[in-house]
């Protein structure tokens, strides 16, 4: 849980909010990243889920019954965890074998996006520079009521349905809603078909030669994971243990997941899968690219592909 400074002003809410520059942000240096949390900046979890008011100079009034009895002013995360616990606690139990942190990640819009400040220097990153959307100091910001904290609705409960979203995963049935290359899309018996009788086959030509492979599909939100798969081998003339003369590029819009070349030449298919939880929400093309060089052949032969949520 991050911090934020409240004041009174003359917007609609009433309120102002900012970061306050006395709370932590940054990467976990033990937790893995949980695949809701889709920023790119830290490989293992980026500290802040949330936040809620911490500023010791704005104060926040709390009630104490046990100790001192009375009206007392608190400040620091010390104040913003515990109200953050109240929330979740007034929104209702969790449902059973679903992960509560992720339900505000499932609900953006029932939470302040806190959009200025800084708590460090980072040049302007937004690991410790409030914007507009996910940040370092606040994470997705903070409560609107209950709304982003009710049970059943984050990753591993009822806002996700399991299942496999590309179309024609193995090509058994053509070529939709695939967009291929003429010819790749393929059931000779020149390569083998992984299951059934079709696969798709780029290059395979030794001429310079490219192939492209690709279906566009839009990605839910509130899933725990979001997995790409597909099995794949390359099948190839070339001897050099070296260098890489024909490539295959996988990519996810402008994003490459991974690229294979004749080097990677094996018998028999190999599963590749690459996890897709920074596209959530998204529309997102999946694209295969075969590149060729002038000479000697390389196959790159794709089958039972699948996209599943979960």
């Amino acid at each position: 849980v991050g911090g934020t400074s409240l004041v009174r002003n003359s917007s609609a809410r009433g309120w102002g909010e900012t970061v306050w520059n006395g709370a932590g942000s940054g990467c976990s240096a033990f937790e893995a990243k949980q695949t809701w949390q889709t920023d790119t900046g830290c490989t293992r979890k980026t500290v802040a889920d949330v936040s809620a008011v911490a500023d010791p100079n704005t104060g926040v009034a709390v009630y104490d019954t046990f100790g001192e009895s009375g009206w007392l002013v608190f400040g620091g995360t010390s104040a913003s965890a515990p109200i953050i616990a109240s929330v979740y606690a007034l929104a209702g139990t969790p449902t059973a074998g679903t992960y509560p942190v992720s339900y505000p990640y499932a609900h953006t819009t029932s939470l302040n996006d806190v959009t200025s400040g800084s708590n460090g220097s980072c040049g302007g990153s937004y690991l410790c520079t409030a914007k507009v959307g996910y940040d370092g100091p606040t994470g997705l910001g903070t409560p609107i009521g209950t709304g982003a904290f009710v049970p059943g609705t984050g990753g591993g409960g009822g806002g996700c349905t399991a299942r496999q979203l590309l179309g024609n995963p193995g090509f058994e049935s053509g070529t939709a809603p695939w967009t291929a290359t003429a010819g790749v899309i393929d059931s000779s018996t020149g390569e083998a078909a992984h299951a059934g009788a079709v696969k798709a086959w780029l290059d395979g030509f030794g001429t310079t030669h490219t192939d492209t492979l690709s279906q566009t599909v839009t990605v839910p939100t509130g899933c725990a994971s979001y997995t790409f798969s597909f099995f794949l081998h390359i099948d190839s003339a070339e001897t050099t243990t070296t260098t890489q003369f024909d490539k295959l590029t996988v990519a996810a819009n402008t994003t490459t997941l991974a690229t294979f070349s004749n080097l990677n030449k094996a018998t028999g298919y190999t599963q590749r899968s690459f996890s897709l939880a920074a596209f959530a929400g998204q529309t997102v093309t999946l694209k295969f690219t075969g590149t060729e060089d002038s000479s000697l052949e390389t196959s790159f032969v794709v089958d039972d592909t699948a996209l599943n949520v979960a």
